[in-house]
């Protein structure tokens, strides 16, 4: 199906996507004196919060808008552009925008510019940073960090007051670092979820029964058919790998599929069948009523994305049940929503995030673990094989070709103005570097660079 075949089918069932819906305010909204006259009716006086974090389609109907107001009173503070991957166009803003700032002319705005947070801002912050890049391998690191983090507790510190920033999403050092922390009863709690909903036991426990009920058995692995025994049946993992080899012979897991099909010949829905399962056989187990949130979400997936399917006629050559079980057990993903980081992250727990989570979601903690200092990844590149958000920008010249030395230009500027904002909300870094990676390659960094230069001029901590 091409994008005009897609639109066409999207919006003759009045629908609209996150894409089309963008396409459609920038392409027609905006370009309709109609709809910018009777807005402006409605705005006599226009504040603008964050500046630094509006897309171009805010900036331009700022730029419409406020021709029409009283006032527009607006907020910038541009050392907030701290990744790349948050679209925003900073050169576009400046254009469109404080080029206009009746507080600056044309000629100030070209002179003053702005590159980014330099090394003289970092400098005036004024933090303790406490740099350990003696450690050789990656495991020693780990546990470098925690017996600092266990000596700090112990010292009276707060577990609220703690922060673990990695730079990516790390499986290895998350688990170890939570295994170790739990174990000398240290909460912890991971802002990081790059896990698929399927992944959890009574997420896996209701694909599974949509599988059998719907008959979908080449899309139960074994491993999911004993884990689905073991949270039904309430049986420990050896247990239910018996019930699974004798299935056949099982009372209790035919009593099951017995039940499964008798709901099958009542004619029902995918989201209707989901509830009553949950409903009859998983909300009265151990744990039954705490997963509600996460049974919930599917059940209510299972809904809007069948229907969907069945709008965009999508389920010509498969059924729309199995496009959504496989489209479950693929790529829709977890998440902590913003209710539960606004409660977890004020509560007693050592907190383990990523650079981004932690400005994005306003976290705030004076004493901070920087992880892998010696990892790229704290700066990612930006320029992919097939992909760079930076030339796909309204500001950037189509005809200009993106350098190395451009590239290298936009990691400093980025990393700059990160590491600043981190900072800012820090008493104390424990900043931490092995020689070598979880893989066993010798790393550097840019980072651990700029550590250096800060450690040496500020006289702290060099280990």
């Amino acid at each position: 199906m091409c994008i005009r075949d897609s639109i066409y089918t999207l919006l003759s069932n009045s629908m609209v996507d996150n894409s089309l819906s963008v396409y459609l305010y920038n392409n027609y909204l905006l370009n309709h004196d109609e709809y910018i006259k009777n807005k402006s009716k409605e705005v006599k006086f226009l504040i603008v919060d964050s500046l630094e974090l509006c897309s171009v389609a805010e900036i331009d109907f700022i730029d419409k808008i406020s021709d029409y107001t009283e006032d527009t009173y607006i907020y910038l503070n541009e050392s907030r552009d701290y990744s790349v991957f948050n679209n925003i166009d900073m050169d576009y803003i400046r254009e469109k925008i404080i080029k206009k700032s009746k507080l600056m002319d044309e000629k100030n705005i070209s002179e003053i510019g702005y590159s980014g947070i330099s090394i003289e801002d970092l400098y005036s912050i004024p933090a303790t940073i406490n740099l350990n890049q003696s450690i050789q391998l990656y495991s020693e690191m780990i546990e470098e960090v925690c017996s600092k983090i266990v000596e700090l507790i112990h010292n009276g510190e707060e577990a609220k007051n703690i922060a673990i920033i990695s730079p990516v999403s790390n499986t290895v050092l998350d688990y170890q670092i939570s295994n170790i922390l739990s174990y000398n009863q240290i909460n912890v709690f991971n802002t990081k979820k790059d896990n698929k909903t399927i992944d959890h036991p009574y997420s896996n426990a209701l694909v599974v029964a949509s599988c059998l009920f719907y008959g979908y058995l080449d899309l139960i692995k074994d491993e999911d058919l004993v884990s689905f025994i073991e949270i039904i049946l309430q049986k420990n993992r050896i247990q239910a790998f018996k019930i699974f080899k004798n299935r056949d012979e099982s009372a209790e897991y035919k009593k099951l599929i017995e039940y499964i099909e008798e709901k099958r010949n009542g004619n029902i829905k995918i989201h209707e069948f989901l509830i009553q399962f949950y409903i009859d056989k998983m909300l009265n187990l151990k744990e039954g009523k705490k997963q509600v949130s996460i049974c919930k979400k599917i059940i209510n997936e299972s809904e809007s994305f069948t229907e969907n399917i069945d709008l965009l006629n999508l389920d010509k050559t498969k059924e729309k049940e199995k496009i959504f079980i496989e489209a479950l057990k693929s790529t829709i993903k977890d998440f902590h929503s913003n209710y539960e980081l606004e409660e977890l992250k004020e509560g007693d727990n050592i907190i383990i995030t990523t650079p981004y989570t932690y400005l994005s979601s306003n976290i705030n903690r004076p004493i901070q673990m920087w992880i892998d200092i010696g990892s790229n990844a704290w700066n990612m590149k930006i320029e992919k094989e097939i992909s760079n958000v930076v030339v796909l920008r309204k500001s950037f010249d189509e005809k200009k070709i993106y350098t190395d030395a451009m590239e290298e230009g936009y990691k400093k500027y980025y990393l700059n103005n990160m590491i600043y904002n981190i900072l800012l909300s820090a008493k104390s870094v424990y900043a931490y570097k092995s020689e070598y990676t979880v893989n066993g390659y010798i790393q550097e960094s840019i980072l651990y660079s700029l550590l250096l230069k800060l450690v040496d001029k500020r006289g702290n901590s060099n280990e």
